[in-house]
């Protein structure tokens, strides 16, 4: 997992990127390969290959089957993912988002 210093969702940092200024084209039908030169370097950059990816699967909920602790890897997971869910979708034009809305993570979109 990405460290807090190269992680825009870590708690510590104060506001996440704004992605439209680093992904100027929204994904259409027809626009797959320059929309995925623009995204990919940013995943890269911050580490978030991985949840795109499924290289980086989501951490148990809880420390253990016996306990019901929340593990934090968890929801420090889910947080990355969902902002990184976000990004994705804002960078689809409203055809494509049609048809993955209701998909809750960002592997699988």
């Amino acid at each position: 997992m990405a460290t807090s210093s190269n992680n825009p969702f870590s708690t510590n940092s104060s506001t996440p990127i704004n992605i439209n200024h680093f992904v100027s084209l929204k994904l259409d039908r027809q626009n797959f390969l320059l929309w995925r030169a623009q995204f990919l370097p940013l995943l890269r950059c911050y580490e978030l290959e991985g949840y795109v990816s499924g290289a980086l699967p989501c951490p148990p909920k809880f420390l253990s089957s016996t306990d019901t602790t929340i593990n934090p890897n968890y929801i420090t997971w889910q947080k990355q993912d969902n902002i990184l869910l976000g990004w994705i979708l804002s960078s689809l034009t409203k055809p494509v988002l049609a048809q993955v809305a209701g998909l809750s993570t960002s592997a699988s979109v």
